[in-house]
């Protein structure tokens, strides 16, 4: 009956103990000091849940939780003159609940229990489904291509005790950018960008976040070389029997040394420079062609050559160009008819295809060029019209 009526009286209080988080302690002429960290549903209380300590159904103690360095800690008088078993409620201000605790221990009045760091652990539970933080395990680095965006399965580095859907988001550092669908993540560079760096990953289940930092390395791979410009343009052109023509391939490679191969339709010719001279004989069609390789990857560029009749003279001006005098130093004369079209393009280009005067038709035919202010050297004159593309090398003395 005396147990009974106990069991009744410790439900009742437990009961208004739930309904008031206000617990009042009885007061005893000793008192025990318990020292606990506390957590709620495995996550750290916060400033504002109160933690009580009771022996049989009555309360001795009450204790306000404070936050050290992300830690949530307790420290309350348990009154009693002896030594008892002491059990623990914690109520979460968050959701105005009382929450209840499995641990139990022994109270020492006189001393302490739980001193630091040998905290009591005063592990509380709602009755809520607890959400577990997720797992991230990252290698010790990512090695990325250049230039080549490359995608992970985040799944053999990721896992979550709930089973809760997991999202990877990341940190673009300065070369080196994240992006990401779920689990499925792809690492990319900078253009052209060799090196190491560090990005941080976070790891989410929805609601709650980790997240870890791995070096990505990126390694070099070679660059095909690339043609910036020709002279002339690529394409079919019309040079003029035994007159010298001249042509050029500008090209770059930023990790690589570049080598020029120049063919007369299948035969390899002497030049290896970015510039090729030759003077064709025979009336016919040739192929001019020059490789230009990298020792791995090539590219070209391509003329399609038809050879006209000789050059003009003087005294037999017909749709082609006289250019007089070649070499010059002061004023270079131009006579053709083709410069008494409207629509005929007249320019003067340097070797490496930069141009440095465009001329005007005329409609005498004839244009003086003032040649004095350009440096000594070689150049391209460079005539089109609807029907016509003639090109002249130009030699500037001094």
């Amino acid at each position: 009956m005396k147990q009974s009526i106990f069991l009744y009286l410790f439900f009742s209080l437990w009961l208004f103990c739930l309904a008031d988080p206000d617990w009042e302690p009885v007061i005893y002429t000793n008192s025990t000091v318990a020292y606990s960290r506390v957590t709620i549903d495995e996550l750290s209380a916060v400033p504002g849940d109160i933690v009580a300590a009771f022996v049989e159904g009555e309360c001795r103690g009450v204790g306000d939780v404070i936050i050290d360095e992300g830690e949530a800690y307790c420290t309350m008088n348990i009154q009693g003159n002896i030594a008892e078993q002491v059990s623990f409620l914690v109520w979460d201000q968050s959701i105005d609940t009382t929450c209840s605790v499995e641990y139990t221990t022994m109270t020492d009045p006189g001393y302490d229990i739980g001193y630091p760091p040998d905290f009591l652990p005063i592990e509380a539970y709602s009755g809520n489904p607890i959400n577990h933080y997720p797992v991230m395990n990252l290698p010790d680095s990512f090695v990325i291509p250049e230039d080549i965006p490359t995608t992970y399965d985040f799944a053999d580095y990721c896992s979550d005790e709930d089973n809760d859907p997991l999202t990877v988001t990341g940190e673009n550092s300065e070369h080196i950018y994240v992006s990401g669908n779920g689990l499925i993540v792809t690492l990319s560079s900078a253009e052209n960008w060799v090196g190491f760096e560090y990005v941080t990953l976070w790891l989410s289940d929805g609601s709650l976040f980790v997240h870890d930092s791995v070096e990505v390395y990126v390694t070099a791979v070679n660059d095909p070389p690339e043609i910036t410009d020709t002279y002339p343009a690529t394409g079919a052109i019309e040079v003029e029997q035994n007159n010298p023509v001249s042509f050029a391939v500008m090209a770059q490679d930023i990790d690589s040394a570049i080598n020029y191969t120049w063919y007369l339709d299948d035969a390899v010719q002497s030049s290896t420079d970015y510039i090729f001279n030759y003077t064709f004989t025979e009336l016919s069609t040739y192929q001019v062609r020059c490789l230009v390789s990298d020792g791995f990857y090539e590219v070209e560029a391509l003329w399609q050559v038809t050879v006209n009749i000789e050059p003009v003279n003087e005294n037999s001006l017909t749709n082609y160009l006289l250019i007089t005098p070649n070499p010059c130093s002061e004023n270079l004369t131009i006579q053709g008819l083709l410069l008494r079209t409207e629509n005929c393009q007249l320019a003067l280009y340097d070797l490496r295809g930069r141009k440095v005067m465009q001329l005007n038709s005329t409609r005498t035919g004839k244009i003086t060029a003032p040649v004095s202010h350009l440096p000594a050297g070689i150049y391209f004159l460079n005539l089109t019209s609807p029907d016509r593309n003639i090109t002249r090398k130009v030699t500037i003395s001094r």
